[in-house]
């Protein structure tokens, strides 16, 4: 599982994906949508529920495979071509 963790100044919020496809464009349309705010994506390895990848990330045991910060939203395209040498665009290890 994926789960993207959105940080704004008024609230925190999470939201998980089964593919790092689709958890990377959420963040990227996130993050051009609410500007000023932290976006990461985080892989759970092994967890199969929601609510437990949730819970997983806000322990600190999520891995980090995007960081978004507050960069501009181009920048998650750049990730993507380091995450597919890492062997992570493709979801290997999940």
């Amino acid at each position: 599982m994926f789960v993207v963790k959105v940080e704004t100044d008024e609230a925190l919020m999470f939201r998980v994906f089964s593919r790092l496809s689709v958890a990377k464009a959420w963040a990227l349309q996130c993050q051009r949508r609410e500007g000023e705010c932290l976006v990461h994506v985080y892989g759970t390895p092994g967890v199969s529920e929601e609510l437990a990848a949730i819970a997983a990330v806000r322990a600190g045991e999520g891995r980090l495979v995007v960081r978004g910060g507050t960069q501009p939203a181009a920048d998650f395209k750049k990730n993507s071509a380091f995450l597919a040498c890492m062997g992570l665009g493709t979801g290997a290890g999940f």
